[in-house]
């Protein structure tokens, strides 16, 4: 779970969202479509980063990777995205080495163990042929 924040015309809000698909329904219900200033999205509280209104789209197509979201694989079913990687390689230099079978055509899901039935897991986005 995350939420998304926006600023638009100096007024701020805020949604509670559960997947990236739950940011389309958060633009449609409070009018942003049109147009926001920043978006944020943020994986508790600590964790935001702004995303612009393309990189937004792109996550609800399920081309981009949210920090905080929960992806289903299935070798670990749910799990929760704590990095992402501009590439593969970046992410098995941090320990992220264990596949988790995840299919998709723009990122792979990669866990790193920490220690005893303990594991956290990574985005690494995949090269696009242009």
């Amino acid at each position: 779970m995350f939420f998304i924040c926006w600023e638009k015309n100096g007024c701020r809000g805020w949604e509670k969202c559960r997947k990236a698909t739950d940011i389309a329904d958060v633009f449609d219900r409070n009018n942003l479509v049109q147009g926001v200033d920043t978006v944020y999205c943020l994986s508790g509280g600590y964790n935001g980063y702004p995303m612009s209104y393309q990189q937004v789209l792109k996550a609800v197509a399920g081309e981009l990777p949210i920090k905080g979201a929960f992806v289903h694989t299935p070798r670990f079913l749910s799990v929760m995205v704590s990095e992402v990687f501009p590439a593969r390689e970046d992410a098995r230099a941090a320990g992220f080495t264990e596949p988790t079978h995840y299919e998709s055509d723009y990122f792979d899901i990669l866990g790193k163990s920490l220690g005893l039935n303990r594991m956290v897991f990574a985005a690494a986005m995949k090269k696009q042929n242009a």
